[in-house]
């Protein structure tokens, strides 16, 4: 290609340094662009479920109560409320033996009190062979034999309900051999019938509940609106010498009282912070800090298990137990929260915030030494998720923007700079064959 003398060579090749600055802007913009995209895939949350599958809840299937097993029962006359059936109850105790009461509990058994206690006493034929639990005060207990020619024993009983309900019992064993008139029971079975039986100084007539087993229960506290100031003084904490662990019976009552306390809306810097000068001074003597209200900051879960009850007078089935730390936190690294209930969504890494209240100091042993931590109770504890961290998209975002300024700002000069090569080229031309024509001119005259 012939070239004219003075000419500006026009293109994007390596040999022109506006297309190298063009080439390595395009460049650019494409890195940007990618880590851009990358950034925003990476935080973008995966997509839920229009719909959850809806939660299921199992139910142990309890031995069946065969047809025929209640036919000789009779309990609708005076004279046959006062007899047994001797063979319908070896049957029926065949029959629940191959249970216990926990399960008969998670079976779903309605609890024999209330209404439902009036019912089966109005009408026994439709409620016989129907499971139920009852707990209450033993009013009368004795161990006897199951029957004649039998070598095994029952318990044989009366207890009163919180209702004031009377249920008689013949459970086929027990958890605890000291049971006595005045302790608190748990009995679950099948209802046999209406049995008019001496229950104290006379004889009372009520449903008569054969089951397997006979457990230690404890009387409900009911709703818990506040602690009394002398049950938080007898309170003691842990130390390193010695060791008592929370009293039972008082950490079911601070439990129920978490359980039923009203959720109240704090302002902020109402509460006094958990700080690490703070969590130092309630180790030391936990005494001047008992049932407090504090701010739990976000913090992390170390660890968090969820444990069953058993029998107690909270009537809870399950409470939680969490440890959480903090980074700020040096002399005490670690606190325990125990909460009414199961716990959900609180993994260890969970940052958590919320309010807590202070119960006592407890000891805990690691593979190597003991340690003191606080205990506090709580509500609930709350899920803390940090707010997104806009400042690199926006980063990205401005690169982006300047890059593309850039390259329009480049093409309209390049084209700029083309036009006027060309308009300059095309001016070469015609001032030489000006040139040209002037001296073809010039010879022909001469």
């Amino acid at each position: 290609m012939r070239k004219f003398k003075g000419a500006t060579q026009v293109g994007y090749g390596p040999e022109n340094i506006k297309g190298r600055i063009v080439l390595m802007s395009v460049a650019l913009v494409f890195i940007v662009g990618a880590l851009f995209w990358m950034q925003l895939s990476g935080s973008t949350e995966p997509e839920q479920p229009d719909e959850q599958p809806a939660p299921t809840t199992e139910r142990i299937a309890l031995p069946e109560v065969f047809p025929g097993t209640f036919d000789g029962v009779r309990d609708a006359e005076p004279a046959d409320q006062r007899v047994l059936e001797a063979d319908e109850l070896k049957v029926l105790r065949t029959i629940v033996r191959r249970t216990t009461a926990g399960a008969i509990a998670d079976a779903g058994a309605a609890t024999l009190d209330g209404e439902v206690h009036a019912r089966v006493l109005a009408a026994p034929d439709d409620a016989r062979g129907e499971w139920f639990q009852v707990r209450g005060e033993l009013l009368a207990v004795d161990e006897k034999d199951a029957g004649p020619g039998s070598s095994e024993t029952e318990f044989v009983g009366t207890l009163r309900t919180h209702g004031d309900a009377l249920v008689h019992f013949r459970m086929q064993r027990t958890d605890d051999d000291e049971l006595a008139v005045g302790d608190w029971v748990r009995v679950a079975g099948v209802f046999f019938k209406n049995l008019l039986r001496d229950a104290g100084d006379e004889a009372r007539l009520a449903p008569l509940i054969v089951g397997p087993q006979m457990l230690r229960s404890f009387e409900d506290f009911g709703e818990v609106t506040s602690i009394t100031p002398e049950q938080w003084d007898s309170i003691r904490d842990d130390t390193f010498d010695f060791v008592t662990g929370p009293q039972d019976a008082m950490r079911w009552r601070l439990l129920a009282w978490m359980r039923d306390r009203p959720q109240v809306d704090r302002e902020e810097g109402e509460l006094t912070e958990l700080s690490d000068e703070l969590l130092s001074q309630i180790s030391r003597d936990g005494s001047e800090f008992r049932g407090q209200s504090f701010k739990l900051p976000v913090s992390r879960v170390q660890a968090a298990t969820a444990r069953s009850a058993g029998e107690n007078p909270a009537r809870l089935d399950t409470y939680s137990v969490v440890w959480i730390g903090n980074m700020t936190w040096k002399r005490e690294p670690v606190i325990c929260v125990q909460l009414p209930g199961g716990i959900e969504n609180y993994p260890p890494g969970q940052f958590v915030e919320g309010e807590v209240v202070f119960f006592m100091n407890i000891a805990y042993d690691t593979a190597t030494e003991r340690h003191v931590a606080p205990l506090f109770v709580a509500k609930s504890i709350d899920e803390f998720v940090p707010e997104r961290d806009i400042t690199l998209h926006v980063l990205l975002i401005g690169a982006a923007v300047f890059f593309i300024g850039l390259i329009l700002t480049m093409f309209v000069l390049l084209r700029r700079d083309r036009k006027r090569s060309e308009l300059l080229a095309r001016q070469l031309v015609e001032r030489r064959r000006a040139r040209r024509a002037a001296a073809a001119t010039a010879g022909a005259t001469d």
